[in-house]
């Protein structure tokens, strides 16, 4: 019936059928009680007899339920209904890096960004015992700011566990196992780096080396590449790049690079170095050519009408002087009194120290026709990872990536970048007259960071927030200022400590219980 709402497992409303198969389904769902979209799986166990399968579905909510991070798909909620499993994550709204490869020319900078991000999930699964064992553009998510999730761990691994599709067995997606991984030996977190290897080159090249005709060719050209036959399709690339892609590509892992964070120290992104280019991720629609010729036409129509109407205006107006004066046609030109005179309906912004406010228009052209003068306006250009609300003299003009650069007049104006979940950047921007200023900035660089040693080992607050239990898997990222740390263990007394965070600088803070 219209209006019926479908709810499972007395909880959660169907929004939309991802996927499905006659054992599983994939969901768009409301949480009901949570009042938030999530993504929904279900498993009916009953119908799936293969075990395997119901092992794996209860492996991904035990390990996506031990990894909290930013660029890793949380886990909300597992449980059983009658004869279903069931896992709630959160919902991400995005696409998939194979549709990102497919449908964009990203910047360099744009995809040093996203591997950065892939680098970090997998650093923090490795830190965790978990490989991922699945790495491939289908299982990355990116959001329309450029934001990266790592997806789907139905086939990780946890090391040193035993479950019964372990660390021997043949799993994953053919074209992005290592060869180590498809000869069916032990595997440590290297052979996701391979995979990521092969991420990473499909995003720079646009096609996947190790993609057969089928799945028999793909495992026969993992164990039979000749890597420096891939090597030689890299030197196109930067030298730092070919480094990184050169090093996890390598057949024998103990070649490759030890861990994810080898990875990152190179991927490290300098502040100018940050991008919010022209590029979507989603196309914008184009125009019809036939619509766009028909604009053109009847844009061509109203403009000769003018012009005419104007010629026959200035020979009335001749005539009636002088009937045997000369006409000579001729556009008319706009003073400067008539501009300064007219109404301004523009936003209006006033640079540093100026007495007079002057309009902005961000996307202000000079008519040639208008003045042959001086430009007296310049532009402002910005490119912010992750992204970024723009104040200019605390006014908010855009949200980055911005399609257009900032048309403003000359002088000087104060710039304010705003996200909420990251420290803010405030300073002061000149721009100068027919010139084009260009601003990079990553917001990552403004976190100050304290590394906590304690012993034997405590509990870690910071201005009352709990920031987990020595010892910590890295060191605590905040905002720069001035916090209390607090430090508990039952056994011994509670130690406090002002300590001063300051933007980009990393505070060692250590704390020995034992001593008075």
């Amino acid at each position: 019936m219209p209006g019926t709402r479908e709810i499972m497992f007395e909880k959660f409303e169907i929004l939309e059928c991802l996927k499905k198969d006659e054992h599983s389904g994939v969901y768009l769902a409301n949480h009901i009680y949570l009042g938030k979209k999530i993504i929904l799986k279900s498993l009916n166990t009953k119908t799936a007899a293969d075990e395997e399968k119901i092992e794996r579905f209860k492996r991904e909510a035990k390990i996506l339920a031990q990894l909290d991070h930013p660029n890793i798909i949380k886990v909300l909620d597992f449980g059983t209904y009658n004869e279903y499993f069931y896992i709630s994550f959160e919902y991400f709204e995005s696409l998939s890096l194979r549709h990102i490869i497919k449908h964009n020319n990203l910047t360099l900078t744009q995809k040093e960004f996203l591997l950065t991000q892939l680098f970090k999930g997998l650093a923090f699964a490795h830190q965790h015992q978990i490989i991922h064992r699945d790495i491939k553009p289908e299982n990355i998510l990116v959001d329309d700011k450029f934001n990266l999730k790592l997806s789907d761990f139905g086939l990780a691994l946890v090391m040193n566990d035993n479950f019964i599709s372990g660390q021997f067995s043949l799993v994953g997606t053919p074209c992005y196992m290592s060869p180590e991984q498809v000869e069916g030996e032990q595997l440590t977190e290297k052979t996701d780096l391979f995979s990521a290897g092969i991420v990473l080159f499909e995003l720079f090249k646009g096609y996947n080396p190790l993609l057969g005709a089928d799945i028999n060719e793909s495992f026969n050209k993992v164990l039979a590449y000749n890597e420096n036959k891939i090597f030689e399709e890299l030197g196109d690339l930067p030298d730092g790049y070919r480094l990184i892609l050169e090093t996890l590509l390598k057949k024998n892992p103990f070649e490759r690079f030890s861990t994810a964070k080898s990875v990152l120290d190179l991927l490290s992104l300098p502040e100018h170095d940050i991008v919010a280019e022209e590029e979507e991720l989603i196309p914008k629609r184009k125009i019809n050519p036939v619509i766009y010729i028909a604009l053109v036409v009847i844009l061509s129509a109203i403009m000769l009408f003018l012009v005419l109407t104007e010629k026959k205006i200035e020979k009335t107006s001749d005539k009636t002087t002088n009937d045997s004066s000369e006409v000579i046609d001729k556009p008319a030109l706009v003073s400067d009194s008539s501009i300064k005179n007219a109404p301004v309906k523009e936003n209006i912004l006033v640079p540093v120290g100026s007495k007079e406010p002057v309009p902005i228009n961000r996307y202000q052209q000079t008519d040639k026709n208008i003045s042959a003068e001086k430009p007296i306006d310049g532009k402002l250009h910005i490119e912010c990872l992750p992204w970024a609300n723009v104040f200019i003299n605390s006014r908010h003009v855009e949200t980055t990536p911005i399609s257009k650069d900032i048309v403003l007049p000359a002088g000087k104006y104060s710039l304010r970048l705003a996200h909420p979940d990251y420290p803010e950047y405030n300073g002061e921007v000149l721009i100068k007259a027919g010139e084009t200023t260009s601003l990079s900035f990553n917001l990552e660089t403004l976190f100050g960071y304290i590394d906590c040693k304690v012993y034997p080992w405590g509990e870690v607050f910071l201005n009352g927030i709990k920031k987990g239990s020595t010892p910590l898997q890295a060191p605590i990222k905040t905002r720069p200022g001035d916090y209390l740390l607090i430090v508990k263990n039952p056994n011994y007394k509670t130690k406090t400590k002002n300590v001063s965070v300051k933007q980009g600088e990393t505070l060692l803070v250590k704390i020995d219980l034992t001593k008075e």
